[in-house]
């Protein structure tokens, strides 16, 4: 019993001992280029205590983060690299995202941040067809605020059953019109847009089918 006690103090007392790790910094400002699909961050720490300090738990605020370090534990002395990647499609504007690093010691917090160029604006972001409706085509407006040196390069439907093409507009901006190849049945899909830059943005598409009125039977499928 007194063995154990003399353990359970030992460890007590060293867990008592521990020092948080010291992080150069706690904060990065990332300034990705216009084109970067993500961002790397490189926090350095080292431990400057007396025993060795180990991190138990690593997580992020965002599952746009990823975290990479070379081990947990480190002895008194020791330094490492926690290294942080955001990626950056589907980001727009400030951004602050926060990684938790626990230790015996406890938790420090870190950020991430960055001031990413706005969205581009989708006119209309949903289009749609009544069933058994004409195949006519509809059409979708891009624009890429400011100055941004990103363009339009592809547009794919999710499923078959529309097709979509781009072009540039007229008066600057991008436009893009989709088409359903059959409104024969009620379906729901998505047109996904990429730009130049490596952007994917969704316009989502539909053929709403006709609903028969209350107590009123659908009628069957003709034969073909």
């Amino acid at each position: 019993m007194r063995l154990a006690a003399l353990l359970l103090s030992g460890l007590s007392c060293a867990t008592l001992h521990a020092e948080q790790l010291h992080f150069t910094s706690t904060t990065i400002d990332l300034k990705p280029a216009a084109d970067a699909r993500e961002s790397i961050a490189r926090f350095a720490f080292s431990n400057p205590g007396t025993v060795p300090v180990t991190i138990t738990e690593i997580t992020s605020t965002c599952g746009c983060t990823t975290v990479q370090l070379a081990k947990r534990t480190y002895q008194p002395g020791e330094g490492g690299e926690l290294v942080a990647t955001l990626a950056l499609n589907g980001l727009s504007g400030a951004q602050d995202k926060t990684i938790h690093v626990t230790s015996e010691a406890g938790i420090v917090t870190l950020h991430l941040r960055a001031e990413l160029p706005a969205a581009p604006s989708i006119t209309p972001a949903f289009v749609s067809w009544q069933q058994n409706a004409a195949l006519e085509a509809r059409t979708v407006r891009v624009n890429f605020p400011g100055a941004q040196p990103d363009r339009l390069i592809a547009a794919t439907s999710s499923i078959p059953g529309f097709n979509a093409s781009i072009a540039e507009g007229e008066h600057g901006g991008w436009m893009v019109t989709i088409t359903p190849t059959t409104t024969a049945e009620g379906t729901n899909a998505m047109v996904v847009l990429q730009t130049k830059q490596g952007r994917t943005m969704n316009v989502f598409v539909s053929v709403v089918p006709i609903l028969a009125p209350k107590g009123v039977a659908s009628p069957a499928p003709s034969s073909p």
